[in-house]
C-alpha cells in the first residue's frame, strides 16, 4: 500500500512523537497515594521481627485495607494514612530492636509518629519527606548518630520529641527554622553545642524548650 507524501510525514512525525515520549511516560514517577502508603508500611513491616501475636502478620496484609490496619489511622478527605501509632500494642515483650525504612518518606500525609518502639540506628534523611508532619515523637528508642538536618523541612511541625536515644553531633540549627514549633525535648542524648540566647527570635511559638544543661 503506497502511501503520499503528506502521509509518510504525518506517520514519521507520530512515530518521532511515540519515540520520544513513550519511554517517559513509562518511567513517570507513580503519585503518592494509599498504595504508596501501604508499601511503605509494609517496608516497615519487615523491619519487625518480633511480633509474639501475629497481629502485624495477620492484619498488616494486602488482604486488609490499609486503613483497617491497627495502629494506623487515615484522613476522611484524601484517605492517606495520617497517624501511625505502635506504642508497642503488639510487641509487650522484650524483642530486637528495629530500623526504620528509607520508604518512611514516602507517607506524604503523615501528621503523626509516636515513640517508645525500640527503633535503632540512624533517623533516615527521607523523614525530611514528611511535610504535613505536626507531631514527631522519636523518643524512648535506640536512635544514634547526628539528628538529621531534614528535620528542619518539616513545616508544619509542633512537637518535636527526640529525647531519651543515643543521638550525638551538634544540635542542627535547621530546627529553629520550624516557625510553628511550640514543644522541643532533645534531652538525655549525647549532644553538643549551645543554643544562642535568643533562640525565641526564631522560633516563637515555642512553649516548652528544654535545658542544654538536661542534653549531656
Amino acid at each position: 500500500m503506497a502511501f503520499n507524501p503528506c502521509c509518510r510525514i504525518l506517520l514519521s512525525m507520530t512515530l518521532l512523537w511515540v519515540q520520544h515520549y513513550l519511554p517517559s511516560v513509562a518511567n513517570a514517577k507513580i503519585p503518592p497515594n494509599i498504595t504508596t502508603d501501604r508499601d511503605a508500611l509494609l517496608a516497615l513491616k519487615a523491619r519487625i521481627s518480633y511480633d509474639p501475636h501475629s497481629i502485624l502478620a495477620n492484619n498488616w496484609s494486602t488482604n486488609v485495607s490499609v486503613c483497617d490496619w491497627v495502629g494506623v489511622t487515615c484522613g476522611f478527605s484524601h484517605h492517606r494514612v495520617t497517624v501511625l501509632t505502635f506504642l508497642s500494642w503488639a510487641l509487650l515483650e522484650p524483642f530486637p530492636t528495629r530500623r526504620l525504612p528509607l520508604e518512611i518518606g514516602n507517607l506524604g500525609m503523615l501528621i503523626d509518629i509516636l515513640s517508645n518502639n525500640s527503633f535503632e540506628g540512624r533517623v533516615p534523611l527521607e523523614i525530611g519527606n514528611l511535610t504535613m508532619l505536626t507531631i514527631l515523637y522519636l523518643s524512648d528508642n535506640h536512635f544514634e548518630g547526628e539528628i538529621p538536618s531534614e528535620v528542619g523541612n518539616l513545616r508544619n511541625l509542633k512537637v518535636l520529641n527526640m529525647g531519651r536515644n543515643n543521638f550525638d553531633g551538634a544540635i542542627p540549627f535547621d530546627i529553629f527554622n520550624i516557625t510553628t514549633i511550640r514543644i522541643i525535648d532533645l534531652t538525655l542524648n549525647k549532644l553538643s553545642g549551645h543554643l544562642p540566647s535568643n533562640i525565641g527570635l526564631f522560633v516563637p511559638n515555642v512553649q516548652r524548650l528544654f535545658p542544654v544543661s538536661e542534653m549531656n
